[in-house]
């Protein structure tokens, strides 16, 4: 924000920033909700998943945990 307000030739300290943005109300923090489940699609899908999810067997149900998991593991050509 101040490189735009610089080059409209408005000079401002960076706390003068935060203290506007905090006086306005505007914040960093996420969302209690995800936003993608307001699209059409993901509610559709919710909803469908809601009406079936009772013909599920919770003795089948298994939670996978991807905590350690990384997007850019490659197979062990080891263990292949």
């Amino acid at each position: 924000m101040r490189p735009t307000l610089r080059a409209a030739g408005i000079q401002v300290s960076h706390d003068t920033v935060w203290r506007f943005l905090r006086r306005e109300g505007k914040t960093f923090k996420k969302t209690l909700v995800a936003s993608e489940q307001d699209r059409t699609k993901v509610a559709r899908f919710r909803a469908s998943w809601k009406t079936h999810q009772h013909r599920v067997d919770p003795r089948r149900l298994v939670f996978v945990d991807e905590t350690w998991v990384k997007t850019n593991m490659n197979p062990n050509p080891r263990l292949v």
